[in-house]
């Protein structure tokens, strides 16, 4: 459809020595303790870009709990140019939030992580319209859908909901501790205005 689509990460997660921040001189992962470099990289990517996914690292483990810095960060980002914020690292699954029309999941779940019985999804960002040329800066018509795919990993093994049933009680439970969305039986998630 001609659209340039940048990815953006950072992690406010990982304090260690095995992931430092890192800086003009040293190598490592861009840090958000601080969103000031991870607002930058945003607008920078938006500046080149038509699309803006940023990918936070953020939250605390087990917890379906959002933290401020969360919601915050995930408004900053959006309002520094990202059209969708996929954040990870509490291994459940977060509520998801739209903010100025652009969707916010703040954690996916586990794909594939620990040995336990864990609900999880996959997420589809399908971006509906198209430029009118490959030169078409407008981008009026274009907007991201968002649909689930719920699973659960069992053990190691990661699967998707295979009955009705299983589907319906993982999105009911995601919309109950969403902020401001439903989520249809076909797992598309629509923003409640």
């Amino acid at each position: 459809r001609g659209f340039k689509i940048a990815y953006v990460a950072a992690s406010r997660a990982e304090y260690t020595i095995y992931t430092p921040e890192a800086t003009d001189t040293k190598p490592g992962i861009l840090w958000c303790y601080d969103n000031t470099r991870f607002l930058e990289s945003i607008r920078t990517a938006a500046a080149n870009a038509d699309f803006v996914i940023a990918l936070p690292h953020w939250g605390v483990e087990h917890s379906t709990e959002l933290e401020d810095a969360q919601i915050d960060g995930a408004h900053a980002y959006i309002d520094a140019g990202a059209d969708a914020v996929i954040g990870a690292h509490p291994h459940i699954l977060q509520g998801i939030e739209y903010y100025k029309g652009k969707p916010i999941l703040y954690s996916l779940g586990n794909f594939w992580f620990d040995d336990y019985d864990i609900d999880t999804l996959v997420a589809q960002l399908r971006i509906k319209g198209r430029k009118a040329s490959p030169d078409d800066t407008s981008l009026e018509n274009a907007r991201i859908e968002l649909k689930l795919y719920p699973g659960t990993q069992t053990g190691v093994y990661t699967g998707l909901a295979d009955t009705p049933e299983w589907k319906s009680r993982i999105l009911q439970d995601l919309e109950n501790i969403s902020i401001n969305v439903t989520i249809d039986e076909n797992g598309v998630v629509h923003e409640r205005k």
